[in-house]
C-alpha cells in the first residue's frame, strides 16, 4: 500500500498509521451529557491543550485551502467549477463564478486579502447575472447572493452589495406564486418562474423555500428594500398556518393555488427538509431573539423529533433520527405511516443545531439524548 500522501500537509499518512488509537481531547466525556450539561470541568490546562491543537490545526486548515485556491485560480478563475482530474472547468451556472463567490468570505476570514481582492475586481469586471436559463432558488440564493452578502458585510465594499441587489431583485421574480410559496426555480433574465419539473411541477421542497430569509431579511436591511424581507417571511407565515399539531413538516408543499397545502406524508430531518429547521433557529438570532414565531416553531420542531422520531437502533442501541413514510405493508390500515428507520446524512446536522439552540435558549423540556 502507498503512503497516503496530501499535498497540502506538511507530514504524509503513513501506512500503518493505527487511527483506532485517535481519542478526543479531554476523553470521551461528551457521550455523558444530560440536559444539555457536562458534568466535567475544564481545566486551564485542558483548554491550553485545546488551544495548542487548534493553533497546530490552523497551518493545515490554511495550506489545504490554499491548495484548493490555488487549483481553482490556475485552471478554473472566473468559472463555476473546477474539475480537477482533467485540470479543467465547467459552467454550470453559465459563467457566474459560483466557486468564486461562494469562497469570499473563507478568503476574508482566512486572511487571504490579496485573493479575496482580486476576486472583487472580477466581479466588477466580469459579473452578470443577465442570464437566460432557469437557476435553483434555493442554490443561488444561499450561494451566489449569500456569497456577495457576505463579502459586503465583512468588507464594506459596495460593489458586492451592487451585484446582490441586482441578484436578489431577479430572484424575488420567484416568490410570485398564488401561495406566496416560492418556485423553485427562476430564469434571472426574462423573470419566469415555475416549480422543479423533476418532482412533477406542482409542489416545492420544503428545505429550499424555507431556506432563504436570512438572505433576503439581509438584503432588506443593507438596501433599505422591504419587500425582501416581506416575501422571504411570508413563506415562515404560511407555514406556522398550516403546520402539524407535532411541529413536524411534511418535505412538499403545494404551492400554486391561493392557498398551501402539504402534498405528502413523507417527514424528514434529512434531505428536502433538513435546512428549514437550521433557518427557524437562526432567524430568530439573526432578528436579536425578538421574533417569537421563529423560536416557538424551532422549540415544536425539536420537540416533535424527540417526541416521534427519536428512536434507538437494535441491537446496539444507539440513537438516531428517524423518518415517517406512507405505510406500504399489505396489512397496512389506510393513511397510516410506518417508519423510515434510516438516518440521512443531512439529519447528523441536527445535532449540531440541537446544540446551538441549547447555548441560546438555555432550557428545554426534555432529556436531551446524545448520539
Amino acid at each position: 500500500m502507498a503512503t497516503i500522501n496530501f499535498p497540502y500537509l506538511g507530514q504524509p499518512i503513513q501506512p500503518n498509521h493505527n487511527f483506532s488509537n485517535y481519542i478526543p481531547l479531554g476523553g470521551n466525556r461528551y457521550s455523558e451529557y444530560v440536559n444539555g450539561e457536562n458534568p466535567y470541568t475544564i481545566t486551564k490546562s485542558i483548554t491550553h491543550q485545546s488551544d495548542e491543537v487548534a493553533r497546530s490545526r490552523l497551518v493545515h486548515v490554511e495550506n489545504a485551502m490554499k491548495h484548493a485556491w490555488n487549483g481553482y485560480k490556475t485552471h478554473a478563475f472566473g468559472h463555476d467549477e473546477l474539475l480537477p482530474q482533467s485540470k479543467h472547468y465547467q459552467n454550470n451556472w453559465d459563467g457566474m463564478g459560483v466557486t468564486l463567490i461562494d469562497s469570499l468570505d473563507t478568503l476574508w476570514m482566512m486572511d487571504l486579502k490579496n485573493e479575496f481582492w482580486e476576486c472583487r475586481d472580477w466581479v466588477k469586471e466580469h459579473l452578470s447575472h443577465d442570464i437566460d436559463k432557469f437557476v435553483s432558488t434555493f442554490e443561488t440564493t444561499i450561494r451566489s447572493l449569500g456569497g456577495l452578502l457576505s463579502a459586503y458585510d465583512m468588507s464594506g465594499d459596495e460593489i458586492f452589495l451592487e451585484r446582490a441587489d441586482d441578484l436578489g431583485s431577479r430572484l424575488l421574480k420567484a416568490f410570485d406564486s398564488p401561495s406566496g410559496i416560492p418556485y423553485g426555480q427562476v430564469n434571472l433574465k426574462s423573470g419566469e418562474a415555475s416549480n422543479l419539473p423533476w418532482i412533477g411541477g406542482e409542489v416545492a421542497i420544503l428545505a429550499e423555500f424555507g431556506s432563504l430569509q436570512i438572505e433576503f431579511r439581509y438584503l432588506a436591511q443593507a438596501t433599505g428594500k422591504t419587500e425582501y424581507a416581506e416575501k422571504a417571511e411570508r413563506v415562515f407565515e404560511l407555514m406556522k398556518e398550516i403546520e402539524l399539531s407535532h411541529g413536524l413538516y411534511p418535505v412538499f408543499v403545494a404551492n400554486t393555488k391561493e392557498r398551501p397545502f402539504f402534498a405528502t406524508n413523507i417527514i424528514s430531518f434529512g434531505s428536502f427538509a433538513d435546512s428549514i429547521y437550521e433557518y427557524m433557529l437562526k432567524i430568530w438570532l439573526q432578528g436579536g431573539k425578538v421574533e417569537n414565531m421563529y423560536r416557538e416553531m424551532w422549540d415544536r420542531s425539536v420537540q416533535g423529533m424527540h417526541d416521534h422520531l427519536l428512536l434507538k437502533s437494535t441491537p446496539s442501541g444507539l440513537r438516531y433520527i428517524a423518518g415517517l413514510k406512507p405505510n406500504t405493508a399489505q396489512d397496512k390500515k389506510e393513511n397510516t405511516l410506518a417508519y423510515d428507520r434510516s438516518m440521512d446524512h443531512l439529519a447528523c446536522f441536527m445535532g449540531g443545531k440541537c446544540n446551538r439552540g441549547r447555548f441560546f435558549l438555555h432550557v428545554y423540556h426534555f432529556e436531551f439524548l446524545w448520539f
